[in-house]
């Protein structure tokens, strides 16, 4: 992985959440991925996990990328110390829609993600349920 570090000083939080989108959008896997720490934990807001670490994000992101149907277009952004906020149009194959997302960022990483959206959860839910 290639680290979030720019001539050896850590990344502003910002740049490392545009960088994000940046690959995502480029279809860079393996640099999208290097912006999350690998112990990084995926929540629908305010605390109901969905996953933890970069090998469960390789597995989610990787066949949308392959496909390259997976772009996001940033509409706004808000930054407090190490948390961003962003308001995003996320285009998945043919469906789109509109998001909020909560990153908190350390160490040039991001560490933690939050979903601000109720028809995620029942979307994880229906699929957790089917694959029991």
């Amino acid at each position: 992985m290639i680290p979030n570090i720019c001539f050896g000083e850590e990344v502003h939080p910002e740049e490392v959440v545009r960088n994000r989108i940046t690959y995502l959008n480029d279809g860079n896997l393996d640099r999208f991925l290097s912006t999350y720490s690998s112990d990084v934990e995926v929540y629908v807001y305010p605390d109901r996990l969905l996953g933890k670490g970069r090998s469960r994000l390789r597995k989610i992101f990787a066949p949308m990328i392959k496909k390259g149907k997976a772009k996001v277009d940033l509409l706004n952004l808000l930054v407090s110390d190490s948390y961003v906020i962003t308001e995003t149009k996320n285009i998945y194959d043919i469906n789109s829609e509109v998001s909020i997302t909560i990153y908190q960022v350390k160490n040039g990483l991001i560490k933690s993600v939050r979903f601000v959206r109720d028809d995620i959860v029942s979307d994880h839910l229906k699929k957790e349920r089917a694959k029991q």
